[in-house]
């Protein structure tokens, strides 16, 4: 439904693609690694959105080895869209109380990098759902991205799907 590419892991940026979700700290951070994994940006990108997701990915040199979907993706697509990815990246710039996009995460056992304050990094944090890293410390970033990516983390998920736990191997 997707056509994303089979091979590659996927690290996904799921939502409203603002600043507000990292992005930009995200490409930054990753620029210099190398391509052993794929990144998928899939969401409604307002019209306002300075810099436009794109440009960054271009910058980043992340153009040839990320998906962009930059469009509303329906509620009913979801299980869709966490069935196809490795893992998301939540870099809130602002403490949220709350996040969809980690309720998915948490109900289809995919591991998160998640900014580490207010309640989202604090669930990460309790619930063993991934990594909590500062976004403004870009080695940071880019040691948990590469701790995701290199399997060393994982969310397993019960028959039901809905209760997980973390495995870590280190």
């Amino acid at each position: 439904i997707l056509g994303l590419p089979d091979g590659r892991p996927i690290i996904g940026i799921v939502g409203c693609i603002g600043p507000e979700k990292g992005y930009i700290e995200f490409f930054r951070a990753i620029s210099p690694l190398p391509r052993t994994f794929r990144v998928l940006l899939i969401g409604d990108t307002p019209s306002w959105v300075k810099p436009h997701p794109t440009e960054v990915v271009r910058e980043a040199g992340w153009l040839n080895d990320t998906i962009l979907r930059l469009q509303f993706v329906p509620e009913h697509l979801m299980p869709c869209v966490f069935g196809a990815i490795d893992a998301v990246a939540l870099l809130y710039r602002q403490a949220n109380a709350s996040s969809g996009v980690l309720s998915w995460c948490r109900e289809y056992g995919v591991p998160v990098l998640a900014t580490d304050h207010g309640e989202i990094g604090a669930a990460v944090r309790r619930d063993r759902l991934g990594v909590t890293v500062d976004p403004d410390n870009t080695e940071e970033v880019r040691a948990g991205v590469t701790q995701l990516m290199s399997g060393r983390c994982s969310v397993l998920v019960s028959a039901d799907r809905k209760s997980t736990r973390l495995n870590s191997s280190h």
